[in-house]
């Protein structure tokens, strides 16, 4: 396979989204230009006592619109926090319980036979009931270590947010180079760096909604297709695309 890849290729399509068609709820693009729900979604992250004993926990709080939440709870820590502090189950999957919450009063309230759990002041306080365990959890954000990465010496820059130049059917939107352009200059073997933002979409589901949408980097080379899925992570609740590639 590496061989094709010495092949001139061109950078196309730098980010494929599901079809817009499937989005009817409204879309946010500035996270300072949202709706109430925005301030709890994301991910917390602490520990909780369960009689003396210190446990892992992580929790994904995904907004639904108008007010309501799915929380998605990982015993552990959230995904990705490393191998080493995961408690999986016998399908070899990471243990999770799934749980729905509403706005009220400024406060989210998730609650169920199991657990409860209120998120307020950036903080979530968390209950199990049979274990009679308690904890706070923090809202963390976590960020990639390659975000604002600097480009290296000799390296070719094809967007650094002023200009659209080097691609065809390239646009820019609010510093952005929007999706369904293709690069002009054709590239060997090489590392592509490449940062993008998803819409915040709460009402929308499925292939409509931001955090669901696939985004790609397809290297198109002259006999065959290389689809290269970007490493980075989902919207909260959803799980973390690993780097991939496949000859198609």
């Amino acid at each position: 396979m590496l061989r094709h890849l010495k092949i001139s290729a061109v950078l196309a399509c730098v980010l494929l989204f599901a079809s817009i068609a499937q989005a009817k709820g409204p879309k946010y693009t500035d996270p300072a230009k949202t709706d109430a729900d925005f301030a709890f979604q994301g991910e917390y992250r602490g520990e909780i006592d369960a009689d003396g004993t210190k446990i892992k926990v992580g929790v994904q709080v995904i907004a639904l619109g108008e007010g309501k939440f799915r929380s998605i709870s990982y015993i552990g820590g959230l995904p990705g926090d490393g191998q080493g502090s995961q408690i999986v189950t016998s399908s070899g999957g990471q243990e999770k319980r799934v749980m729905m919450g509403e706005l009220k009063d400024g406060v989210v309230v998730f609650d169920d036979d199991h657990a409860h759990g209120e998120i307020k002041g950036g903080k979530m306080h968390v209950t199990a009931k049979q274990a009679n365990a308690t904890g706070i959890l923090d809202k963390v954000l976590r960020k990639s270590p390659t975000l604002g990465k600097k480009a290296p010496s000799g390296a070719t820059v094809l967007f650094d947010g002023s200009s659209a130049d080097n691609f065809q059917g390239g646009k820019i939107k609010d510093g952005l180079l929007q999706a369904g352009c293709t690069s002009k200059q054709k590239f060997g073997s090489h590392e592509l760096h490449i940062e993008f933002r998803l819409p915040y979409q709460p009402q929308d589901r499925g292939q409509g909604r931001g955090n669901q949408q696939v985004s790609n980097v397809r290297l198109h080379i002259r006999y065959d297709w290389f689809s290269s899925r970007i490493s980075r992570r989902r919207s909260p609740g959803r799980s973390e695309t690993r780097p991939t590639a496949r000859h198609r």
